[in-house]
């Protein structure tokens, strides 16, 4: 099973504010979209309607029990569903979100690509707390953005 976390995550673990990235990284925008691209991405309703439509040229799942379709969407009922059938999918499976989610599929990932924000921001949205020693980084990038001033990292790391 190919299962990988993709997020981009303040040094205070927030993920999200009021159904919105809390910053404006167009660097980790075009990560993102360039380590998805061609992949499955699983995600929850609520991401998908803060996305508001399919990200395109990816496989996407939503994982909801209150909407039964979304024209360009799978949807599944459940976490248990999606590793019961993940067998079937071919491509590697990138959950981006949200802190639910996160939090379901967490034990099961072997990979994560995290962007590390140096920041302390507030927020609503958290990513899980999660053991470092069960994880090593197989590649750190660090970058800047100039405009606003933040400094963040691309890390890659595998389960060990």
């Amino acid at each position: 099973m190919n299962l990988t976390l993709i997020a981009a995550i303040s040094s205070n673990q927030v993920i999200g504010y009021n159904k919105t990235i809390p910053w404006e990284i167009p660097e980790d925008i075009k990560y993102f979209r360039e380590t998805t691209m061609g992949q499955t991405i699983v995600m929850g309703r609520k991401t998908y309607e803060s996305i508001g439509k399919p990200l395109p040229g990816r496989k996407n799942i939503v994982i909801t029990s209150s909407i039964k379709e979304i024209r360009g969407v799978q949807i599944i009922n459940s976490p248990q569903e999606l590793l019961k059938n993940i067998k079937n999918i071919k491509n590697e499976i990138f959950i981006i979100g949200g802190q639910k989610v996160y939090e379901e599929f967490l034990p099961f990932a072997n990979k994560m690509h995290i962007t590390e924000i140096d920041l302390k921001i507030n927020g609503d949205s958290f990513f899980p707390v999660w053991n470092r020693s069960e994880w090593k980084e197989i590649s750190r990038t660090p970058k800047k953005n100039t405009e606003a001033k933040i400094n963040y990292s691309f890390v890659v790391l595998e389960r060990i």
